[in-house]
């Protein structure tokens, strides 16, 4: 049982999950025009009003071998009709699509007329606003003073990375799983944890705790679930069958570190009930994300193996190095 903040490295989820993400490579994607260079369809509500448009890979993630230079290489400027169609097809007005992009109407104006030749990365840029990301804006800088806007900002450069179609399922997914009164720090740790492997599976995020399965095979997440009482920040159920074992995540946001009566109280009756519990600090998952993310899912592959071992399935559990 764990109480207590932990961190560590994880064992072989981290290939489960690139193999997961290698079977989306096809889909992370940026604009190019004329033949198609890489494998992978072009979105059927763009195909018919950008015919010239075809979607290439590349290697944001250092999945694929093309690098993002060879791939600027090609791509060629839109024609005013391309701009046009593609202002169209996401109902943007002229004055819309300027301010996505940090320009001035009368240079989209110039644009569709044909009064002034587009700068070739404006195929890039217009990607990231079919994304919903503003390609003008830098990437905010991690640490305590995050705001939700940007959080939203990051995880929506997150979900980007992993391919059009999916993003979009996983931004939508995302926020019907989250609570409105979230803090920023729960927020930013939701979206790293979406697309989380269990070692085996990935993880299913769903928006009612009380919905989850209850036969098969699954390791479910919830944000704000009630567990005995206690309303962590996340919960996950690993479940095999009929065995399942839990995972309550929370998140110290106002006097982190310290055990205090209330929480010490909350983790030990949880931990009596045989449920793990990791507290994190807010600052740290602000900081480092990631670092946060490996500690759980290091947490839930070792609880995960702990439920195949009582079914059955495997003939020993996995257990970190310090265990």
């Amino acid at each position: 049982m764990v109480s207590c903040v932990w961190s560590g490295r994880r064992r072989g989820c981290e290939i489960a999950r690139q193999v997961s993400r290698s079977s989306l490579v096809s889909r992370d994607t940026i604009w190019n025009a004329g033949t198609e260079l890489a494998a992978g369809e072009r979105e059927e509500r763009l195909a018919a009003s950008l015919p010239r448009i075809a979607l290439v890979t590349h290697a944001l993630r250092g999945i694929v071998r093309q690098s993002v230079d060879e791939a600027m290489m090609e791509i060629l400027e839109l024609a005013p009709e391309e701009i046009r169609a593609f202002r169209e097809e996401f109902g943007l007005t002229k004055a819309q699509l300027a301010e996505r992009l940090g320009s001035a109407i009368r240079t989209v104006e110039d644009w569709e007329a044909g009064r002034r030749q587009s700068p070739s990365m404006l195929r890039v840029a217009l990607a990231a606003v079919a994304r919903e990301l503003s390609p003008w804006r830098a990437t905010p800088k991690l640490g305590p003073s995050l705001t939700m806007d940007d959080v939203e900002h990051l995880a929506r450069e997150m979900f980007a990375r992993l391919g059009d179609s999916h993003a979009v399922d996983l931004d939508d997914r995302f926020k019907r799983c989250l609570a409105s009164e979230a803090t920023p720090a729960e927020k930013l740790l939701l979206a790293h944890c979406m697309e989380m492997s269990d070692g085996y599976n990935c993880v299913d995020p769903i928006e009612d705790w009380s919905s989850r399965p209850t036969t098969g095979w699954h390791t479910s997440m919830a944000f704000r679930p009630e567990m005995d009482g206690a309303r962590p920040s996340l919960g996950f159920e690993s479940r095999h069958s009929k065995i399942a074992k839990q995972l309550a995540v929370f998140i110290d946001t106002h006097r982190p570190g310290e055990r205090l009566p209330e929480k010490l109280r909350i983790e030990t009756a949880l931990v009596a009930r045989g449920i793990r519990v990791i507290s994190l600090s807010a600052n740290d998952v602000l900081v480092d994300g990631d670092s946060s993310r490996e500690t759980i899912e290091t947490v839930l592959s070792e609880m995960t193996d702990e439920v195949l071992y009582e079914d059955g399935q495997i003939d020993r559990a996995w257990k970190r190095p310090d265990r």
